[in-house]
């Protein structure tokens, strides 16, 4: 019941999307293992490969818009990005060679494979790419021993070219990104610069779930702390500091600080939180049954304040037990 209290932020991670369509994103906060992330070169793309366009998209067909139960029709077609690995940060599969697919959101908010010039206009022949990626879902498995990968629309994953628009290179496997340094100005930038805090946000989730002491751990979420999610895409700061902190007392030290930092209001409401559920879990209260209770006095019109929503939740809950 904690998000009734925290305010409620929809995000946008930079997918098409169009008028009158939404699909929900997820954000990263911790190190996910089944995502490929690395640099590569554009060696070439791939013809027509069909695609499951029922898995894609529900049984819904994109011309009568009406529910079907047919099999998927072989004339869905995607076109694919070929590109050979050239810096691993992390390849749940080994290959040598990747073919990426991705995705386009239709005016009918049906999803649709991308163009045959799609890949061709964005990405050169040698030109160097980020990806982060997944295995293929929707894509038939290939027979030329590439690995498919796929970037759904629903998901936190793109590919970008490697250069920044003065001609340097924007980043390596094992490189450290400055957070705190990073801007982006629309019309100025280039989108892959927009980008690039999610592919280096992913190095350094990796480096956190590998770290072996406190020290290594804080150096990274020190680093992370410093980027401000205004200059270009979203992070949420409070999920990373509590999916990668060893102690709630450390997560709130992270957190309380980011917060009181940057918005002062929303903090005033998390420690307001916080303070009612640990007044109620001194009472001998369940974690569960607390935050349900927190939920039911925020739901009923109780004001964030740190007395008045322990003294409303008591309401919805057993006497004390201590």
């Amino acid at each position: 019941m904690k998000e009734l209290v925290l305010t409620l932020v929809v995000i946008t991670l930079g997918w098409a999307s169009v008028p009158g369509c939404i699909l929900a994103g997820k954000s990263t906060t911790k190190f996910d293992p089944d995502e490929f992330v690395f640099i590569g070169k554009v060696i070439g793309y791939t013809d027509a490969v069909p695609y499951d366009h029922k898995r894609a998209n529900g049984s819904v067909d994109p011309v009568s818009s009406k529910s079907v139960a047919s099999q998927p029709r072989t004339d869905y077609v995607n076109y694919g990005l070929i590109v050979e690995a050239t810096e691993s940060v992390h390849l749940p599969t080994k290959a040598a060679t990747f073919e990426i697919f991705e995705y386009w959101l239709r005016a009918d908010c049906l999803i649709t494979g991308v163009s045959k010039n799609h890949f061709p206009d964005k990405f050169p022949i040698g030109s160097e790419v980020r990806i982060i990626s997944r295995k293929a879902e929707f894509v038939v498995a290939g027979s030329n021993g590439h690995a498919r990968l796929e970037n759904k629309l629903d998901e936190d994953h793109d590919i970008a070219t490697n250069t920044l628009n003065d001609g340097t290179r924007a980043t390596s496997a094992n490189s450290v990104f400055d957070y705190s340094a990073h801007s982006y100005v629309d019309g100025r930038d280039s989108i892959d610069k927009y980008l690039l805090p999610a592919f280096e946000l992913r190095k350094d989730l990796l480096r956190l779930s590998k770290a072996k002491t406190e020290q290594e751990k804080h150096l990274i979420l020190d680093r992370i702390y410093g980027y401000k999610s205004g200059s270009s895409i979203y992070i949420e700061h409070g999920g990373i500091f509590k999916d990668n902190t060893s102690s709630e007392a450390e997560y709130r030290k992270y957190y309380y600080r980011f917060l009181k930092e940057r918005d002062p209001e929303l903090f005033q409401q998390v420690t307001a939180y916080h303070d009612a559920l640990d007044r109620l879990l001194s009472k001998g209260y369940g974690m569960k049954e607390a935050e349900e209770a927190i939920g039911k006095a925020f739901q009923a019109g109780t004001d964030i304040e740190a007395v008045k929503l322990y003294e409303a939740s008591l309401k919805f809950l057993p006497k004390p037990k201590k």
